[in-house]
């Protein structure tokens, strides 16, 4: 079996371009070696300790680890710290690593399976984790991750992998340029999928497929959560793939520049949510069944400031399908602020209330094309000095645009009533406009197709 494992080792190495290769002394977790005691399938020694005690041999310059199929039991964390160049390689699903099986209380409610402090360059390829979490419990406060990345940890990447049933997937915080990339998420996942938390750079989650089970209460898909004064920056979030997440998809909070792009997200509760964000981008994502919003922007408290973001490109389709819930919003209130983001070029189609629902200043909606939403196609209540140009509303179920233009710029719309529009619905209704600019709109089949316009 030794032989065999190095064979297979050798043969990653040369093939895979693994990191920690070349001029490393390499070590193989192998059932034979008695030394060192990481038994798959075997259920009485805590393989942590194995893992560990490896680990501490490998020179100052790394190694790389390669962990046979089987399923390996931690009963303690694997701990890595201040450690370079180390490559951890399983062949996939066949290998895994787990924690004692639950018994009412959250499986590895005490540790993390692996946790990474003050680390540069290690790598987690082809291994599954399970925390073996098949029922709720109601403990939100638990959020330990499979993986967390602390300390200052960079260049650290995790793909290929798969984890299932577990508190939380992947944690980084304090660490920058690490890569999260291909890797599948399933289960009962209760807290997040990915987290990127607080004075965290420059990381990118990419390619990823995170799929909550439907018995989960609970959970967000990618979570950028930063502090005041401590946010997470300039982190990109491409293209993953997110379905029915019980909270958001993609949630970030109190972080600056950092880029949503290329993402699906389908049958979660909200879709891709920023709160007290500066900066963001969020482009060329595909939202779909979101039931309690498609894309929001909000700014609801003190300090929670939401501006500069641009939102484009996208495609939100039947979201916001509760009462009162939007395609997309920003929204601030009186003591929180939104102000100076754009809404560009993205399609909206369907949802129970507004297309696009504006509570912010100096916001630009431009080239947005909505069809068939529930109430109106663009509302923009308590709003002041933006500019909505240049969009088309097909059908809206009440209003095209409705709400309050005050020194603001309202032109080049195109609004049109299809079929047998609803009784009382009216195509520009501004029921405030001072200093409003109002011109080149082209407005049709409404009972009444403009309201409170000065001529």
């Amino acid at each position: 079996m030794r032989a065999t494992a190095w064979m297979c080792f050798a043969a990653l190495c040369a093939g895979a371009g693994l990191s920690g290769c070349a001029g490393h002394q390499m070590y193989t977790i192998d059932a034979s070696r008695a030394d060192l005691k990481a038994t798959p399938d075997d259920d009485s020694d805590d393989d942590a300790v194995a893992i560990n005690r490896i680990v501490a041999s490998l020179p100052p310059t790394g190694g790389a680890i390669f962990l046979p199929r089987g399923s390996y039991l931690l009963k303690s964390r694997i701990l890595l710290r201040d450690k370079d160049n180390i490559s951890f390689v399983g062949e996939g699903k066949s290998t895994l690593i787990r924690v004692r099986p639950d018994t009412g209380k959250y499986a590895f409610s005490d540790f993390p399976l692996v946790e990474v402090s003050a680390c540069r360059n290690l790598e987690f390829r082809d291994i599954a984790f399970s925390g073996q979490n098949k029922a709720y419990n109601g403990n939100d406060s638990v959020q330990t991750p499979a993986i967390y990345l602390t300390d200052n940890s960079e260049f650290c990447r995790v793909s290929n992998c798969e984890f299932r049933d577990l508190n939380s997937g992947i944690r980084i915080e304090n660490s920058s340029d690490c890569r999260i990339s291909d890797n599948v998420f399933r289960g009962n996942i209760v807290q997040d999928g990915v987290q990127i938390m607080l004075n965290s750079f420059r990381n990118v989650v990419s390619g990823n497929t995170i799929r909550f089970s439907d018995s989960a209460k609970s959970g967000m898909g990618i979570r950028i959560s930063g502090f005041p004064g401590q946010p997470a920056k300039s982190n990109s979030i491409v293209g993953n793939t997110i379905l029915n997440a019980k909270d958001e998809g993609i949630v970030a909070e109190f972080g600056e520049s950092n880029t949503i792009v290329g993402n699906t997200v389908s049958n979660c509760a909200y879709g891709i949510q920023l709160y007290a964000h500066r900066y963001g981008t969020i482009s060329a994502n595909t939202v779909e069944n979101c039931r309690l919003s498609g894309i929001g922007l909000f700014s609801n408290e003190p300090g929670r400031i939401i501006t500069g973001n641009i939102i484009s490109g996208n495609s939100v389709r039947n979201s916001g399908t509760a009462p009162l819930c939007h395609a997309i919003t920003i929204s601030s209130s009186k003591e929180g602020s939104a102000d100076s983001n754009i809404l560009a070029d993205n399609f909206i189609q369907g949802g129970a209330t507004n297309g696009i629902d504006i509570s912010a200043r100096h916001c630009l909606i431009r080239g947005n094309f909505i069809q068939s939403p529930g109430q109106m196609g663009i509302c923009i209540a308590n709003a002041s000095y933006c500019v909505v140009e240049g969009n088309s509303i097909q059908q809206p179920g009440r209003h095209g645009i409705f709400g309050k233009a005050c020194h603001s710029i309202v032109s080049g719309n195109l609004i049109v009533a299809k079929g047998a529009p609803a009784p009382g619905s009216i195509g520009l209704w501004l029921t405030e406009n001072e200093d409003a600019v109002v011109a080149n709109n082209l407005i049709s089949g409404f009972p009444v197709n403009e309201l409170g316009v000065k001529k």
